[in-house]
């Protein structure tokens, strides 16, 4: 993964926009953009011609080129996906704990849809906690997820993932 982190630009006008409606100023909010390059291992139970239900384990490894807070985490997400093959839609849900080289943890949930599983599942993501240091995260944005290669055994897959958006409530530690 990599991720970037700034403050500032879009992060700037999102603020003054958040301002306008009454919400909390995001101007110190470091912005996430984050690559995630995964491996996963999961069962799969057909429903009917071109219909399947997936569950498994994706895992990945977080690199962050600005070595910000949560620089070569490990990612582990247990996963839920449902493929259409009929109607070329796919959906996912996951639950991450994102492991940082001390051991804190951010915890975060994505779900998301797509036409079909090689092109992408575009979705949502947010942090819903965490341990240590990363105890009171928070933040949400955009993702995508992407299958690269279904491997000949048929119960494992490697791809990528990107994720946009803000988050906050990292306090002592280093965000760069």
């Amino acid at each position: 993964m990599l991720i970037r982190w700034s403050r500032g630009g879009p992060v700037a006008a999102l603020a003054i926009a958040t301002s306008l409606c009454g919400l909390p100023a995001l101007a110190d909010d470091p912005e996430l953009a984050a690559d995630l390059h995964w491996a996963s291992t999961y069962t799969e139970i057909q429903l009917g011609e071109g219909r399947a239900a997936r569950s498994g384990i994706l895992r990945g490894l977080l690199f962050d080129i600005e070595n910000g807070p949560l620089h070569l985490s490990s990612v582990v997400c247990p996963f839920v996906e449902n493929s259409d093959g009929v109607d070329r839609l796919v959906s996912m849900s996951a639950h991450c704990a994102l492991t940082a080289a001390e051991g804190d943890q951010a915890y975060l949930s994505f779900s998301c849809v797509g036409d079909d599983n090689t092109s992408g599942c575009d979705g949502y993501w947010r942090f819903i906690g965490g341990s240590g240091g990363f105890a009171t995260i928070a933040g949400d944005g955009d993702m995508i997820i992407s299958t690269l290669v279904v491997n000949p055994d048929g119960v494992s897959a490697v791809g990528t993932a990107y994720f946009t958006g803000l988050y906050r409530g990292l306090r002592g530690r280093d965000i760069r």
